[in-house]
C-alpha cells in the first residue's frame, strides 16, 4: 500500500528541521518547534504589499489563509460565524488553548465580521475556541 502525505505551504508540517521556525508569540509564549499554531513565517502567505487582508473560516474547520505575513499598520478582517466559531487571539500548545490578552485579536462570540489593526511587530496566533483541537488555528506574522 502506498501512503502519500502532503502539506500545503503555510499550513505547518511535522518537519522540525531547519532554522526558520518561529518560536514566540506576542506574549512570549512559544509555538515550539512547530512554529505558532502550525505556522512558520517563512512559509506564510506574503501580504506585505496589502493594507488590508481578509481571513475566512471554511466548512472544513480551517481558516484561509491560515498563515500570513503583513506589515505594521495593516488591518486584518476575520469573516466567520463567531457564534459557531468563536475567535480567540492566542495559541494552541500541546492541546491546551492559551489565550493572549495582549493580542490585537480580541475575542469574538457574535457577528460574522471583525477587523483588527496590527500597529506593532510580532507573531499573533489565533484559533476557534470550539474547533482549535481539530486544527482551526492560524497565525499572523507582523514585520
Amino acid at each position: 500500500m502506498l501512503v502519500i502525505f502532503w502539506f500545503a505551504p503555510g499550513c505547518g508540517s511535522s518537519d522540525t528541521g531547519g532554522d526558520d521556525t518561529t518560536t514566540s508569540t506576542s506574549s512570549g509564549t512559544g509555538g515550539g518547534t512547530q512554529g505558532t499554531n502550525g505556522c512558520v513565517d517563512s512559509m506564510a502567505e506574503d501580504h506585505t504589499a496589502e493594507q488590508s487582508v481578509t481571513i475566512t473560516s471554511t466548512p472544513s474547520f480551517t481558516y484561509t489563509p491560515k498563515c500570513i505575513v503583513i506589515h505594521t499598520g495593516t488591518s486584518v478582517t476575520f469573516n466567520s460565524a463567531f457564534a459557531t466559531h468563536p475567535l480567540v487571539g492566542g495559541t494552541l500548545e500541546g492541546g491546551t488553548k492559551m489565550p493572549d490578552a495582549s493580542s490585537p485579536i480580541k475575542p469574538q462570540t457574535t457577528g460574522t465580521s471583525a477587523t483588527f489593526m496590527f500597529p506593532n511587530t510580532g507573531t499573533f496566533g489565533y484559533y476557534c475556541n470550539v474547533h482549535a483541537i481539530s486544527g482551526m488555528t492560524g497565525a499572523i506574522f507582523v514585520k
